[in-house]
């Protein structure tokens, strides 16, 4: 199977012209950043308490184990909505079916 780059040369010369045009734009777009840690934010916990409190502290001193859970925890809830959404479906009578080629 062939990749749709090599298939589609004109897709690739669109992207690589896009790329080419807008890479100077995103560059020019940015601040100076001046200030040094402009771009820290804590959540403040003072009010705060139980998964809340968790999260939070989280969020706040392990920023990369908080995507991982976050991430984690969007996709379990995907599979549930599949599975919830399926299930449903095949009580009022929707079937899935495979189609071959």
């Amino acid at each position: 199977m062939r990749s749709w780059f090599l298939r589609k040369p004109t897709a690739l010369l669109a992207v690589i012209l896009a790329s080419i045009l807008f890479f100077p734009l995103i560059l020019s777009a940015g601040d100076d950043h001046e200030e040094e840690g402009d771009l820290e934010y804590v959540v403040p916990t003072d009010s705060l308490s139980g998964l809340s409190l968790f999260l939070a502290d989280l969020y706040n001193e392990h920023r990369l184990l908080y995507a991982l859970i976050v991430t984690a925890t969007m996709a379990l809830l995907g599979i549930l909505v599949a599975l919830i959404t399926d299930y449903l479906l095949r009580l009022i009578g929707f079937r899935k079916v495979k189609k071959s080629l």
